[in-house]
């Protein structure tokens, strides 16, 4: 690499310039602003350990860069029909509904007294579409999600919602590890 004089017009806003004689390619040294800067963050939470590492991750990204957090968890109803069963009495999805709120609201209380201005998303429906659809809603810039690093026969059958947020988001996906997962 030579180092090429960063007074020249073209370099100004950097505080170098190099050039690889190998391929003609010019590098500049990006100024601080030029970082990313995260401004929302969505942190999905399954309540899990996993989940709440994450979560620890995203409080403390979001007080980095003074950036919003929002938490979101999506449930669903399970679905189990058999042709003698009879209709339950008592609405299942109300249950869970309320179930699920109560818990986000648990989680959402501790966050706040981290970050005051955090909020929470429930939503229903398969985790990985509810993930993707919030990004966009609320337009965050980047998502922490924990995953539980299954392998093998378990990854094949279950798939990864982490997997499948990071092949799709078009933001950029932080996965977290269980601690017990070899990195």
């Amino acid at each position: 690499m030579k180092e090429v004089d960063a007074s020249r017009p073209d370099a100004t806003w950097g505080s170098a310039v190099s050039i690889d004689v190998g391929t003609g390619y010019t590098h500049k040294t990006p100024r601080p602003e030029d970082h990313a800067v995260f401004r929302h963050i969505l942190v999905p939470t399954d309540f899990t350990p996993t989940s709440a590492r994450a979560l620890s991750l995203g409080i403390e990204m979001a007080r980095h860069f003074g950036a919003r957090l929002t938490l979101l968890h999506s449930y669903e109803i399970p679905v189990l029909a058999y042709a003698a069963m009879e209709y339950a009495s008592g609405n299942l999805a109300t249950h869970v509904e309320q179930a699920a709120r109560a818990e986000l609201d648990t989680a959402l209380q501790g966050v706040r007294a981290q970050l005051p201005q955090a909020d929470a998303v429930l939503r229903e429906g398969d985790p990985w579409r509810e993930i993707l659809a919030t990004v966009d809603e609320i337009h965050a810039d980047l998502v922490i999600v924990g995953t539980h690093g299954r392998r093998g026969l378990s990854h094949a059958l279950l798939g990864s919602t982490a997997d499948k947020i990071a092949r799709l988001a078009h933001v950029p996906v932080m996965t977290v590890h269980d601690e017990d997962t070899p990195t």
